[in-house]
């Protein structure tokens, strides 16, 4: 079975870069490392076992605090709904992964130790994690009903 990248994950991957392109067009100017801090990155799609929906990561760095913040996105692969974010987690949440029914998404994720799951209240609303161990360099492995 051929797994070609459906015209909204490619649009989605894009997105950034035709945002910077047509602001170039009206202010033609060299490229800056401000403006690579300030485009937010969008990581390889991961399709679910079925092929209907895809997780995502989008990075947003800051010069400031000299960080970054990722946090996992779903989208349907046929472009039939909007991109629907899964984490808001402070820290970083990276390398999403699905569980062979599709119904789960487990991920690294960086978070503080005095709140091992993130801020609860806040994520009870939006889904449920699960830490299910600590991972290398302070990452700790989540998974997600989505």
């Amino acid at each position: 079975m051929s797994r070609r990248l459906p015209p909204v994950l490619c649009l989605i991957v894009l997105a950034p870069a035709l945002a910077l392109a047509s602001n170039a067009e009206t202010s033609r100017r060299p490229m800056t490392v401000e403006d690579l801090w300030a485009m937010e990155r969008v990581g390889p799609p991961v399709l679910s076992p079925d092929g209907r929906q895809a997780a995502f990561t989008v990075t947003v760095y800051s010069m400031e605090d000299n960080d970054n913040n990722g946090d996992l996105w779903l989208v349907p692969t046929d472009g039939s709904a909007a991109p629907r974010r899964l984490t808001w987690n402070e820290g970083s949440d990276a390398s999403p992964a699905w569980s062979p029914d599709g119904k789960r998404i487990a991920f690294l994720s960086k978070r503080d130790d005095e709140q091992p799951d993130g801020d609860s209240r806040q994520h009870r609303r939006r889904g449920q994690h699960h830490q299910l161990g600590r991972g290398t360099a302070g990452r700790r492995r989540v998974i997600r009903r989505h």
